[in-house]
């Protein structure tokens, strides 16, 4: 969990896997870094374009995978050398609602899990 930002949604850090559709054709599957109501950050080996629509099928444990509208909306290369871009979703994307129930789940283990690490050390 990323503290002292000032985003709308809180993002978690994640190691899920989604397959991207842009503009109809299947793009590939990324690693999804971290992961918010309002959007993802893909890691992969390629970028897609700026501006580009895609449907995000993101791939969570015991869950069907959830399907996401969005565009994408910056470009980076991490520190490790790999790709990544950031994807704004759809507020009115169809697994909008499914998707806030599993971040929101992930940020209450994150928070559990320093509190444990907090209390153990």
């Amino acid at each position: 969990m990323h503290r002292n930002e000032r985003r709308r949604y809180p993002r978690c850090e994640t190691r899920e896997t989604a397959t991207v559709v842009c503009e109809s054709v299947f793009s590939g599957r990324f690693l999804v870094a971290n992961l918010s109501a309002g959007g993802a950050l893909l890691v992969g080996e390629y970028l897609l374009p700026m501006g580009a629509n895609i449907t995000l099928l993101l791939e969570v444990p015991e869950r069907p995978a959830l399907s996401l509208s969005g565009r994408v909306v910056r470009k980076a290369t991490l520190e490790s050398g790999c790709l990544a871009f950031g994807v704004a979703f759809e507020p009115e994307s169809q697994g909008i609602r499914l998707l806030r129930q599993y971040v929101d789940g992930l940020l209450q283990e994150a928070i559990v899990d320093e509190a444990i690490e907090h209390l153990s050390s």
